[in-house]
């Protein structure tokens, strides 16, 4: 079968219809001759979607499994081990079966694939499909097949991201987001984030599903007993904190001022509060 990847969010809008988020990967059931409309399968769910919401992987071919290096490493001693500096781009091949948290990967411009310390890398990343030229101080410009490491997804289609010491805004359309196709992932294609050792979802996934499944606990409380519509709070069980505090889920970088609005993510949240990590995954 054929798969595909979404280039953009989509809510099914009705009983059949398959929902999806950007960087999913789907797997296409049929195809649709004239209707615009396609049947495939994610993690078990299937359904009907649009068929200009995703790009073929077959086009994407070279785009996904890719790693930007966060420092520099060196082990002159082990000839297997990889070395690199600040900024190398890898593509992964696999997750090493010898050591936990390493991977079997390839360098950009070698040929050999070598082992290498996930922990030094990130795959929040996307690879410019076009070039582009900044129009303000605050854009970045790329040239096609420049990896930008993202710092914030702005909604109106704007991204911020740093490539190298340059960091700016640019248009998301510009650019296609990073996938993973080996198995088992070494990433999740929702957040990009790096996968712990044996985990089978990201901590910001397993972070999400448990704040909504105690909202909707609440929800439910709420009907059950009763009570007039002021009375509801959806995070009556869910941990608020200082942004920026210990087990925070805004990172350091989160807080540095905006290459776009020229303040902190956090500041426009009420007191400086923010939801963080209530639920103790490390």
């Amino acid at each position: 079968m054929e798969r595909c990847t979404a280039i953009f969010d989509y809510d099914g809008q009705g009983e059949g219809e398959l929902s999806f988020k950007a960087g999913d990967i789907i797997l296409v059931i049929s195809k649709g001759r004239d209707s615009g409309w396609w049947e495939g399968t994610i993690d078990g769910r299937s359904g009907m979607f649009p068929n200009c919401f995703v790009t073929m992987m077959e086009s994407l071919r070279g785009y996904g499994n890719t790693a930007v290096a966060l420092y520099d490493y060196c082990n002159d001693q082990e000839s297997c081990e990889m070395k690199f500096k600040r900024g190398d781009i890898i593509e992964i091949q696999k997750i090493s079966t010898e050591c936990p948290g390493w991977w079997w990967a390839v360098k950009r411009g070698e040929a050999d694939a070598k082992m290498t310390p996930s922990n030094y890398f990130t795959c929040n990343v996307v690879t410019t499909l076009f070039p582009f030229a900044a129009r303000s101080p605050q854009e970045i410009s790329f040239k096609k097949n420049e990896v930008i490491i993202i710092k914030r997804r702005w909604n109106d289609g704007w991204w911020e991201g740093k490539i190298g010491s340059r960091q700016g805004i640019f248009p998301a359309n510009y650019t296609v987001l990073n996938y993973c196709t080996t198995s088992p992932p070494v990433f999740c294609n929702k957040d990009l984030e790096i996968l712990r050792v044996g985990a089978t979802e990201c901590q910001t996934c397993a972070i999400n599903h448990e704040i909504t499944s105690t909202m909707l606990r609440s929800l439910e409380d709420w009907v059950r007993a009763g009570e007039p519509p002021s009375s509801l709070d959806l995070f009556e069980h869910i941990p608020l904190v200082p942004s920026g505090g210990p087990g925070s889920l805004l990172s350091e970088s989160d807080l540095e001022l905006s290459a776009r609005q020229g303040a902190p993510l956090a500041s426009g949240l009420s007191s400086d509060i923010a939801v963080q990590n209530p639920f103790g995954y490390t």
